[in-house]
């Protein structure tokens, strides 16, 4: 087994791994693929030319300090249970601090997911509060606006202790979700029939039934800064850096 940089050749292999892993659909997948991937931020496990396992990271940052998102660790159903996945992300976190990435966050995506990363030695690093809410008689003005407007604003709403997604993060988040902003608040999310899903908002929450309304849905659900659901967890990569508790609050798993 050898652990890499894919090559451009192994494209249709990445994407046949992620659509069998993860069921994602193809315009899902397309949108990655055309706007977030590189080769120099993926590394995959080849056993005999084949892709056993494979995963990517995207660059954020901490207090100036890189922090690398990682995301969609997959592998191949015939390749499971010989840790090459764990053989994968050890390497992958050696190769990441040659780069100069202080630390690894990642979004678990079950349960059973915390205590596999924590075994590894990956630690709860963030958590979020989720709001569930119907549409109220009120509506709020509420604009599209660009992923740099969103990068801009962002920013300001930010707390000190938020983990900065920018760059491919918001190139990729700006193909998958809707960027709204309006009076105190802004928000990414999409519609699903007459629900609307949050992936994060941020800024005055009582906005959230107000706005509702504004994008003519019964109900939703926002995600944003607080306590109650375990989310991330983070490998430092440095003694120098402490991502213990932070907000990180662009996660691609919806």
């Amino acid at each position: 087994m050898k652990i890499v940089n894919p090559e451009i050749s192994h494209v249709h292999q990445l994407r046949k791994l992620w659509q069998e892993a993860f069921s994602d659909t193809e315009g899902f997948i397309e949108q990655f693929f055309l706007t977030a991937f590189s080769k120099e931020r993926c590394r995959c496990a080849i056993v005999d030319d084949h892709i056993a396992a494979a995963l990517y990271w995207f660059t954020c940052s901490y207090h100036e300090r890189r922090v690398a998102y990682l995301y969609a660790v997959a592998t191949d159903f015939a390749f499971r249970g010989r840790g090459i996945c764990h053989r994968l992300m050890e390497d992958t976190h050696i190769h990441l601090k040659k780069l100069g990435y202080d630390a690894v966050i990642l979004v678990p995506g079950s349960e059973s997911l915390f205590h596999f990363y924590e075994r590894m030695g990956y630690r709860l690093c963030s958590s979020i509060r989720e709001i569930h809410c119907a549409a109220s008689d009120e509506e709020i003005m509420t604009e599209r606006i660009s992923k740099q407007e969103y990068a801009n604003k962002r920013r300001v709403f930010l707390p000190e202790n938020g983990i900065v997604q920018e760059q491919e993060n918001l190139d990729f988040l700006g193909r998958v979700e809707n960027l709204y902003a309006g009076e105190g608040f802004l928000l990414a999310g999409h519609r699903e029939e007459e629900t609307f899903i949050g992936v994060e908002l941020l800024g005055d929450l009582s906005a959230a039934p107000k706005i509702l309304k504004r994008l003519g849905c019964r109900n939703g659900t926002f995600r944003t800064i607080g306590e109650g659901k375990p989310f991330a967890m983070c490998y430092p990569l440095s003694e120098t850096i402490d991502v213990s508790h932070v907000y990180f609050g662009i996660a691609f798993d919806l």
